[in-house]
């Protein structure tokens, strides 16, 4: 029981240690997987474009002008830009599509200055005392409508965080001792049979589910060990009691020798070399019968007290 206890210990790290690597392994899919994400993104960063859209964005003859290079990544990334002044009408725009309006109030800069226009992704930069906006094709990025988290939450997250391992971690315990206790009480009853037909005891298992088949196998063995056992006793009892009834009649004819008159000393003297031996030969098959009626529980034991000095 003690090995087979190590057998389910070793077997827990291993699943432990498969746990931690199904864990390892899954940071590493998110980390490289998120990783090419944001690199990709930082490549082209929207606030690093429109910022460098704003420096290259001059004012000439009372118009904007953008340069030619930036023109052009503007082109090649499909990005659109306007700038509004301050009474809320577009005063420059390139690349524009047809259904983004020319003039926005108040309300409307609040809203898509942190969200979309028509469901473009765009983003703002202030240009001088005006208001510089690039737009993303749809479905290009999701943007936030609110950019505010209660504090207690945060404060509470490391809080959380702590809970949620340590639960899952109890949580783990709570399935390995589980799995184990009932792999136990299955397995127990198997182990201490087997244990007994190796002292030569006859089991009888009750076994259901799944290890009913291997319950079964180990009755049928000891069933046949039990016969096998039985059919040993029954073949040593009744050679003794083949033996006795000649060795009877040698005894007996062997005495009537030694102690007639009628027989020469020499004669007399085998005889009773003959009867001796036999007492030894009856006293073995005795012995013989007994070891063998307590091997197989056919004699009962009878305590009582003894004194050991004598």
């Amino acid at each position: 029981m003690r090995n087979f206890g190590k057998f389910i210990s070793k077997h827990f790290f291993i699943y432990l240690s498969v746990v931690v690597f199904i864990v390892v392994f899954d940071l590493l899919i998110f980390f490289l997987t998120f990783n090419g994400t944001v690199n990709s993104i930082s490549k082209d960063n929207p606030v690093q474009t429109i910022e460098k859209v704003s420096n290259n964005l001059t004012i000439q003859n009372g118009e904007y002008i953008l340069s030619n290079k930036c023109q052009k990544d503007l082109i090649t990334n499909n990005i659109w830009g306007i700038v509004i002044n301050n009474n809320g009408n577009v005063v420059w725009q390139y690349n524009l599509p047809k259904e983004i309006p020319l003039n926005y109030s108040l309300q409307d800069v609040a809203t898509f200055s942190k969200g979309y226009i028509k469901d473009y992704p765009v983003f703002t930069w202030k240009q001088g005392n005006d208001l510089l906006v690039l737009g993303y094709p749809k479905n290009s990025y999701s943007k936030f409508m609110t950019n505010y988290l209660p504090l207690s939450a945060i404060q509470k997250t490391p809080f959380l965080l702590l809970i949620m391992l340590v639960s899952n971690i109890a949580i783990l315990f709570i399935v390995y001792y589980l799995s184990k206790r009932n792999v136990m009480l299955k397995i127990s009853p198997i182990l201490n049979g087997i244990d007994k037909l190796s002292h030569g005891e006859t089991v009888t298992l009750n076994i259901n589910g799944e290890l009913e088949e291997i319950g079964n196998r180990i009755n049928e063995t000891s069933l046949q060990l039990k016969k096998q056992n039985q059919a040993r006793a029954n073949w040593i009892s009744g050679v003794s009691h083949d033996i006795r009834t000649p060795l009877s009649m040698i005894m007996g004819y062997a005495d009537r020798i030694s102690s007639s008159l009628n027989v020469e000393e020499n004669a007399r003297k085998q005889a009773n070399i003959i009867k001796i031996q036999s007492i030894k030969i009856k006293n073995l098959v005795q012995d013989l019968n007994l070891v063998s009626q307590l091997n197989y529980n056919v004699q009962p034991h009878q305590e009582k007290p003894v004194h050991l000095c004598k």
